[in-house]
């Protein structure tokens, strides 16, 4: 086949696959609760996984309502995911800025990312950043 698989549907089908092996479910089992009646039913839900098949919104409801998640919980990357739980995370720690600055970090391209953080390594060897050690004598008083 060899065509490349929309980025859209190879994570609407992890997240699918992720969630039913959560459950302790084959496809077949996954299919039956969806609803797919036919004979077809496993090889449907395997084309759905392998981000082969699409899904109309109509099915997405259903497959969301069965798993115990949210369409958007369906749709969103791991990586979309893992960026909104550093972001928030960031946000209780650090306040405001530090979240508006992360989301801005991440929505840079990998290579703006490489150029920010090798700056960022250069302005850490500045003296004022720099660990100072404590003397022996330091230490006795």
């Amino acid at each position: 086949m060899g065509a490349s698989k929309d980025p859209y549907l190879q994570t609407l089908g992890q997240n699918i696959k992720y969630l039913r092996i959560q459950h302790g479910w084959s496809q077949e089992e996954l299919a039956e609760k969806c609803g797919y009646t036919s004979d077809t039913r496993k090889s449907t839900i395997s084309k759905i996984e392998n981000g082969q098949s699409d899904l109309p919104i109509s099915k997405l409801k259903i497959f969301a309502k069965v798993l115990g998640v949210t369409c958007s919980d369906l749709c969103d990357s791991v990586q979309d995911k893992e960026q909104k739980i550093i972001c928030d995370l960031m946000e209780k720690c650090y306040g405001q800025d530090a979240y508006r600055m992360v989301q801005t970090f991440l929505k840079l391209d990998q290579d703006d990312r490489l150029i920010i953080y090798g700056e960022m390594l250069g302005m850490m060897k500045a003296d004022k950043y720099a660990v100072k050690k404590e003397s022996s004598e330091q230490k006795a008083m």
